[in-house]
């Protein structure tokens, strides 16, 4: 594998429940304007089993890189899932990460907390390039 990099814009990206996510104040929240990237550029990966991947099928492939968050960057392992079609496909993981790692502070309302670790969620479209 040749190395494989994404990045996201904070303020674009769409957050799962956007609802819930409104009754944070900003300032308890990660500021896309100050905090311009989230990334995570992979330097090794490895699918689970040397047979050819057939379209449609889900495989799982192993990846080692560096995740970048609030501008701090730290070395990850990761199990993706993925499906190709040969032109394309979509590829999906859930990176557990302790926002302190990373320099974030979880968001502390008073009434209600979030626990000090979370995970990075993503479902990605591919293409070939």
């Amino acid at each position: 594998m040749s190395r494989v990099q994404g990045r996201v814009r904070a303020a674009s990206a769409k957050p799962s429940d956007i609802s819930r996510r409104r009754a944070i104040p900003p300032a308890q929240t990660s500021d896309g304007s100050n905090e311009p990237t989230t990334g995570f550029a992979a330097m090794w990966a490895e699918r689970s089993t040397a047979e050819p991947p057939v379209a449609g099928g889900v495989q799982t492939i192993s990846a080692t890189g560096d995740l970048t968050i609030a501008g701090v960057t730290r070395s990850i392992d990761v199990e993706l899932e993925a499906v190709f079609d040969g032109e394309g496909g979509q590829v999906a993981g859930s990176i557990p990460i302790t926002f302190a790692d990373f320099g974030v502070e979880a968001p502390n309302l008073g009434f209600v907390s979030v626990e000090p670790e979370g995970f990075v969620e993503f479902s990605l479209t591919i293409a070939r390039a």
